[in-house]
């Protein structure tokens, strides 16, 4: 929903380029394989936009939106992890999201969505005056992911262009994947602000001890670290790693620390109200 130029939102004439995107496999491929590189080395946010930004560029589209669990409806747009989107549109979207009809297929189910302002048609009449008026303002078509869309969150990826172009599907594989990636990086970076009900119960369900083992996973210590911090064996942490990863259904430690990030951990020294309690670990 942008300019490649980077000029961003602007009511001239759209191009008809019929060649505007990556058609060839492998060079979506290439674009989408050296974009992740870039977004996974990416060390705070300015960087992770830059690179994002980058990857959209190089598949032919331009400006972006990353928005990670957030709460379904204008929130998804108007707040999100970032965006290089212009005020201008942002401003306005509270007026439209109700006749978004890329966001409803999003909805319906559909996992990746491309669409054309000048030919995307559809039964419900404010859905067609949106995409007229996203037309008006030079806006040609682009490409929208979601990776995660359950209960009343959802994460969206959008890539924007001021072409009129029929994204094939390996560009939408590679903006798919870029998308992922984004996401999981800016998870990492903890620019991702909310947890999932499903998630803040689980956190809840941590014992005292478990909550501390969490937070120091989330600062990055080994096992043999927290267990010579908290004056525990390493044979107990890892068994209060084990649970950890199971109340919370994640596999690995490094998912945990995530959702550790995201619901703003707390200094691991200072003790918290006690949860309820869990088991003894195995002597």
């Amino acid at each position: 929903m942008a300019n490649a130029d980077d000029s961003g939102f602007s009511p001239r004439r759209i191009a008809k380029n019929d060649n505007a995107g990556i058609s060839d496999s492998r060079s979506a491929l290439e674009v989408a394989v050296r974009a992740s590189d870039a977004l996974f080395a990416a060390a705070n946010r300015d960087e992770l936009i830059a690179a994002t930004t980058r990857g959209s560029n190089a598949l032919g589209l331009g400006r972006v939106l990353l928005s990670c669990g957030k709460k379904i409806g204008p929130e998804l747009i108007l707040d999100s992890t970032f965006t290089t989107f212009r005020t201008e549109f942002l401003e306005v979207y509270d007026r439209w999201h109700e006749a978004d009809p890329m966001v409803a297929r999003i909805a319906a189910g559909e996992r990746a969505v491309s669409w054309n302002t000048a030919r995307d048609r559809f039964p419900d009449s404010r859905q067609n005056s949106y995409m007229d008026y996203l037309r008006s303002m030079g806006v040609g078509g682009g490409i929208l992911v979601s990776p995660s869309y359950h209960g009343d969150t959802a994460s969206l990826f959008i890539m924007g262009s001021d072409r009129e172009h029929r994204y094939g599907p390996d560009t939408m594989l590679a903006a798919s994947f870029l998308g992922s990636v984004a996401m999981a990086k800016a998870e990492i970076l903890g620019l991702s602000r909310t947890v999932s009900a499903d998630e803040a119960i689980a956190l809840r369900l941590l014992s005292d001890v478990q909550r501390e083992v969490l937070n120091w996973i989330a600062e990055g210590k080994s096992n043999l670290d927290i267990a010579l911090i908290m004056n525990l064996g390493e044979r107990a942490i890892r068994y209060h790693v084990g649970q950890i990863l199971q109340k919370l259904g994640v596999a690995t430690r490094q998912q945990a620390a995530v959702i550790c990030r995201t619901a703003g951990r707390t200094d691991p020294t200072r003790k918290e109200a006690a949860g309820p309690s869990s088991s003894t670990p195995p002597a």
